[in-house]
């Protein structure tokens, strides 16, 4: 549930409320069309960010803002509540808040920008329609410290791996390109 509003003839968008960051951000016009391993929210932001972050089904309470300064470029930024599952727990996350309500300081926020361009608007603009996004987000709580293997031995490395081990702060970035490769009315589309 959220409520959104509309200003500056809808050039501005607020949107408060329970928010699911994977509605809006990194999402790929064409991703579900494809053979593709990311039909929803990507890997990198479920590995990094706790309890998998605010992606269906645990959304968190949240802000977002959409601008669109001059077509063809939108921005986008938000805040999510930085875990879904609310405090630090064993359980799964959607066991642990059930009502996806809680938006706890101490487990910090998550921030999303996100710059979006599109290369043709409207069905009488010249061209191949494409949108190109370019984007980042921050988690300001604690995450798990990620293994990157130091030697060729990996079963060594394991072996002293520190699971207990967290670092305040995580951070990303991304890039998303959905270009039409050729028009709709000659044939199929493709991204």
């Amino acid at each position: 549930m959220w409520l959104e509003q509309d200003y500056l003839g809808d050039r501005l968008s607020v949107r408060l409320g329970e928010l699911a960051a994977d509605d809006e951000f990194f999402v790929s016009q064409y991703g579900s069309t494809l053979i593709n391993g990311t039909f929803g929210w990507a890997l990198l932001f479920a590995g990094d960010l706790p309890s998998g972050g605010a992606a269906f089904p645990l959304a968190t309470p949240g802000l977002r803002v959409r601008y669109k300064p001059a077509i063809p470029l939108t921005l986008l930024g938000a805040i999510f509540g930085g875990d879904p599952a609310g405090k630090r727990t064993n359980l799964d996350p959607e066991k642990a808040n059930p009502s996806g309500t809680t938006f706890s300081s101490s487990d910090g926020v998550v921030a999303f920008v996100e710059a979006q361009y599109a290369t043709r608007l409207g069905s009488h603009a010249n061209g191949l329609a494409g949108t190109y996004r370019v984007g980042g987000w921050y988690h300001s709580g604690y995450a798990q410290d990620q293994f990157f293997p130091t030697s060729r031995d990996i079963l060594q490395e394991l072996q002293k791996l520190d699971l207990s081990k967290r670092r305040k702060g995580d951070w990303g970035g991304y890039f998303v390109a959905d270009q039409s490769l050729r028009n709709a009315e000659a044939g199929t589309v493709g991204g």
